[in-house]
């Protein structure tokens, strides 16, 4: 007996072991098929280190080939495994698990009447380490099996290659380790078959062990573990927004690439960056208690969200802070805020805002004087002129209007050639005055030796027998169209 040996395959015998019991704990419904998969593992493993444990030359020979069968029934377990672990069965996939479970059966029975007439394999006693070891020589049958099992093992690696085609880059891991770990078994495998190197036990036997705990850790480990880099790639990182983690303890845990544009200095693990140095360090305008804010960094606006995340228990996993880049949104919201606010020509506020600007005199007690003006003949203007120069007329009495009333009025263009003036706490004498001057000012510098400019303008007060500012307006409106008539 050979007890360095032994102890490598009863160490295999007890991870195999231990997989199992972790696999039967699980809930899924893969669980079934790993459990058959570690129970034929297993047969193999301690079928074959029987050669071990006696000296006895049909016992070393009955459990090498026992451990021969549960090899074929292994590899067609481990097909019907990735098929359904990879959701690929078909009616094609179907049709070769019925196949290769029927050589399995054919190529099984024949290496148990291999024990009594060595049909397929020729058995020998080999010396190793002072101790004999079973080798053997294959016959046609051998051959034929060997063949068999490449074929079931290329087709199980197909299904992972083809699996790997239809989803994205981040998820073929789980798929390529496994194929990865075929091919090192098989490569083993002819080594030991071809004495490629003197080996004088099939070490890939012990590999066997390999094979349980990979399929457990593909299975349940890395869909549970292994998401977070996942996670990572094909989500984080494809928001194209920039996004910062933290873990429960406020340390900094992730960070997608746009997050590392904004912020060169972050690092995964340095347990120095917390949320505390995050919000300090970056200068992040939130006030206590706000999970949402807006920040302006590199002429851009952002809207940001700070998300607490709990487990079911309602405790604290982590915080996300996702930050949206809204630049083009605000500029285009501004755009159209002053398309309806302003008047697009003269740059003055436009009849819309006028209406809504009227409301907010609701309940104003003091003097308001509201002055309407009226260019003359502006339609003629455009007629003989061109609307060019009709536009410009607009724009240059609109000039003459901010000029004179600066910030003391509110004004407004409210149609074609009408433009209204609001002026607070002032008296009507005084009012009459300052449109005079913005009359004559009018006359001067908007005409020119090809074209006269001239308006007329009425004001009306407001007081407590008109306290709507619409009546104000079409009463100033009458006394300048009074002017007009005379």
């Amino acid at each position: 007996m050979n007890m360095v040996y032994l102890l490598l395959y009863v160490i295999a015998a007890m991870i195999v072991g231990f997989v199992m019991v972790k696999t039967y704990q699980e809930k899924d419904r893969m669980r079934r098929y790993v459990i058959v998969l570690l129970a034929l593992a297993m047969i193999c493993i301690v079928s074959y280190s029987v050669n071990f444990m006696t000296d006895n030359y049909n016992v070393m020979s009955a459990a090498t080939s026992i451990m021969m069968a549960a090899q074929d029934f292994l590899l067609v377990s481990l097909f019907i495994y990735t098929t359904e672990f990879a959701r690929i069965s078909n009616k094609v996939t179907k049709v070769m698990t019925i196949a290769a479970f029927v050589i399995a059966i054919i190529d099984s029975v024949v290496f148990i009447a291999n024990i009594f007439n060595e049909i397929a394999v020729k058995y020998s006693l080999v010396k190793c380490d002072g101790i004999y070891v079973l080798g053997y020589e294959g016959e046609l049958w051998f051959g034929i099996h060997a063949v068999m099992s490449m074929i079931i093992t290329a087709c199980i690696i197909a299904v992972l290659v083809i699996k790997c085609i239809h989803i994205p880059g981040a998820y073929w891991g789980r798929y390529i380790v496994m194929a990865a770990g075929l091919a090192i078994i098989i490569l083993i495998k002819c080594v030991f078959i071809y004495k490629i190197i003197d080996l004088r036990f099939d070490i890939s036997i012990f590999l066997y062990a390999f094979i349980g705990v990979m399929v457990y850790w593909n299975t349940f480990w890395y869909s549970k573990k292994n998401m977070l880099t996942i996670t990572h790639a094909m989500i984080i990182d494809h928001m194209h927004v920039p996004v910062i983690l933290f873990d429960y303890e406020g340390v900094l845990a992730d960070f997608n690439t746009s997050m590392k544009e904004l912020f060169g200095n972050l690092e995964y693990d340095d347990r120095e960056q917390t949320i505390d140095w995050f919000f300090k360090s970056k200068c992040v305008p939130v006030m206590a208690g706000q999970n949402t804010f807006q920040w302006k960094l590199d002429n851009k606006a952002y809207d940001c969200r700070i998300e607490k995340l709990l487990d079911d228990k309602k405790r604290l996993l982590g915080t996300i802070i996702v930050m949206q880049d809204v630049t083009e949104l605000k500029r285009a919201y501004t755009e159209l805020e002053n398309m309806v606010i302003y008047d697009r020509l003269t740059g003055v506020y436009s009849m819309y805002s006028f209406m809504e600007h009227c409301k907010s005199y609701d309940g104003y007690k003091g003097n308001i004087a509201v002055a309407v003006c009226d260019i003359d003949g502006l339609s003629e203007i455009n007629f003989k002129y061109g609307q060019k120069a009709g536009n410009s007329v607009l724009v240059n009495v609109a000039g003459v209007l901010k000029k004179k009333l600066k910030d003391s009025a509110y004004i407004a263009r409210l149609n074609e050639g009408d433009f209204v003036a609001v002026i607070k706490n002032i008296s009507l004498k005084k009012a009459d005055i300052i449109f005079a001057e913005i009359e004559k000012a009018v006359s001067t510098e908007c005409s020119d030796d090809k074209m006269k400019v001239s308006m007329k303008y009425g004001i009306a007060m407001r007081n407590s027998t008109n306290g709507w500012m619409m009546d104000v307006v079409h009463e100033a409106v009458g006394r300048m169209k009074g002017k007009k008539d005379r």
